[in-house]
């Protein structure tokens, strides 16, 4: 079977943001470099580039009205190498207020926090002595640093193709796969990767590094909707593999289907998408 059987490679949000794992890192980016199909759903999109949105509003907050008070009450109103030890010290105070305040389920905004206190520090150790830095512009600098890394960080989102991809209510709730992946989000992505995947009669294969929600479940998240799913590492064994597949429309029609919730599975797609793909039993 040719490649022309593989649609491409349906992205998770985690391969496309920064890693903090030199190895995962790598692995990634090793595996984006590739010439290969790699695109997103609208809905990872809109929900990686919302995320952002929100974490740059809490730490521009955390900026203008935290740590600008925190520093006067220090009676620091303009910055010298001398002052260095107490601001780490209102770095460290901080990044504890936003862990219990301000939950959030990825490390984004530890890693955007992590840029700007390494930005700043980097600032006040090439401060001249003879020339301090007002408490105001240490705050603009940082505020423009924090822009320029959550730019950095959206740009892959930005570039990368994006897919409109509507799943119906009814792929949504599908028990077998609700009971597995708890995770609304996920189940969203998922079933507009395998949505995508009937409608194009061209197989999809999911990439992620979410080894707790999908991973774990990639067997049964096969057997169940149809749907490979692996870590980047991998990505490239399952297309020369799946390639060796009939079209995913024929492929179902014909291979032996032994799992009931597969067989419910494919009949919502028949429903929904207005596709013969078993056969009628008579």
């Amino acid at each position: 079977m040719s490649a022309g059987s593989i649609a491409g490679f349906f992205l998770d949000s985690c391969i496309l943001m920064p890693q903090s794992l030199k190895a995962t890192r790598d692995v990634c980016q090793n595996f984006l470099s590739k010439d290969l199909n790699h695109f997103v759903s609208s809905s990872i999109k809109t929900e990686a580039l919302q995320l952002l949105n929100n974490t740059g509003e809490v730490l521009n907050t955390s900026i203008r009205y935290y740590m600008k008070p925190a520093l006067e009450r220090q009676g620091i109103t303009s910055v010298t190498k001398n002052d260095a030890i107490t601001i780490a010290d209102v770095f460290s105070q901080e990044k504890r207020r936003l862990d219990k305040e301000c939950s959030i389920r990825t490390g984004i905004r530890s890693e955007l926090f992590g840029d700007i206190e390494n930005y700043v520090a980097s600032l006040i150790h090439e401060l001249e002595p003879d020339k301090p830095l007002s408490v105001d512009d240490l705050l603009a600098n940082t505020l423009s640093a924090l822009s320029t890394a959550k730019y950095e960080i959206e740009k892959p989102f930005k570039s990368i193709k994006s897919i409109f991809v509507e799943p119906e209510d009814e792929m949504l709730n599908f028990a077998p796969l609700c009971k597995l992946v708890k995770n609304k989000s996920d189940i969203l992505h998922l079933m507009s990767a395998v949505r995508y995947q009937f409608q194009q009669n061209a197989w999809v294969i999911f990439v992620t590094n979410d080894d707790r929600d999908i991973l774990s479940n990639s067997s049964a998240i096969w057997n169940f909707c149809g749907l490979r799913c692996t870590k980047p590492v991998w990505a490239s064994d399952y297309y020369s593999h799946i390639t060796r597949f009939k079209r995913p429309r024929q492929y179902f029609s014909e291979v032996l289907i032994p799992a009931t919730e597969l067989r419910e599975f494919i009949k919502i797609i028949e429903d929904k998408l207005n596709l013969q793909i078993r056969p009628k039993v008579v």
